[in-house]
């Protein structure tokens, strides 16, 4: 994003330069990628100027600091080259996706030939694209996707009968109250859509602490996450978004609960004979 990358020379001379990750970047230097460039930092006892910043690609390579092999291996792993250390892993980019499975395919040629690998069941090594991994997460995510509209529904149901018992006792201690005023002329018309408002109005009271609740940790993610050092790296795919259509959805769903849930003891207050309800202790 900001500077170069070091050149063959500087590669094939060990040069002491180096690019930066941008969660490296931002925890040393700031949020500004040019902030960097020509400064020096040390790493194991070695000094190293900084020559440019990367984009993001990903949680490695976002906390990684890339160097010429030499320099690595001379100055910081401690061995030099030829010294029969071996590289743990080589980071390699295809032209076009539509290449990926053709240079996945030079790379086991490659390396079976490096490493006289006559039977591809006994290879030594593993290659991964980032493909298998995106399919893999993808894979996860699904899974989620499918268990929280269950959870969602589990805490939908416990939330209605909360709703309901809670209006079920309200309807139990205020007999004498239903029966006084059905003595003095209400209706159970009259009844019942008092305690269907009382039940709407406690779900609805209920969907807006849960929508302030939602709101808040929102705000408080979008915040956190360039504190962290995320504006620009992997911790930015997860900041949330805030929306107006989920939150009616949701406040929606909860004036529905509030509206059903206490439907029952509403149509059960307005169906208590007033002298049973004037005589009930």
């Amino acid at each position: 994003s900001s500077g170069v990358f070091f050149n063959k020379e500087e590669s094939d001379s060990g040069a002491h330069v180096v690019v930066l990750g941008p969660l490296i970047s931002t925890a040393l230097y700031g949020p500004d990628p040019n902030a960097p460039l020509g400064k020096t930092l040390r790493l194991n006892h070695a000094t190293f100027r900084v020559i440019g910043t990367m984009q993001s690609f990903g949680a490695t390579s976002d906390n990684a600091i890339i160097m010429p092999e030499r320099a690595a291996r001379s100055s910081v792993f401690g061995y030099s080259v030829g010294s029969g250390e071996q590289v743990s892993g080589v980071y390699i980019k295809a032209k076009s996706t539509l290449q990926v499975k053709h240079v996945e395919d030079q790379v086991y040629d490659i390396m079976r030939s490096q490493h006289n690998v006559r039977n591809p069941a006994f290879d030594d090594f593993q290659v991964q694209d980032l493909g298998s991994r995106l399919s893999t997460f993808t894979s996860l995510i699904g899974l989620i996707a499918g268990f929280v509209p269950a959870i969602a529904g589990i805490s939908l149901l416990v939330g209605g009968i909360g709703v309901m018992n809670i209006m079920l006792v309200s309807v139990t201690d205020r007999t004498r109250e239903i029966g006084t005023r059905k003595a003095i002329g209400a209706t159970n018309s009259a009844i019942l859509t008092q305690f269907v408002m009382e039940a709407t109005t406690l779900g609805a009271i209920g969907g807006l602490v849960g929508v302030l609740v939602a709101v808040g940790l929102i705000v408080g993610t979008k915040v956190a996450i360039p504190a962290l050092g995320g504006a620009n790296g992997m911790l930015a795919t997860f900041s949330p978004v805030l929306a107006a259509p989920p939150i009616l959805v949701a406040f929606g769903i909860s004036l529905m609960i509030g509206l059903v849930a206490g439907s029952y003891p509403a149509w059960r207050a307005a169906r208590l004979a007033p002298i049973d309800a004037l005589r009930y202790e």
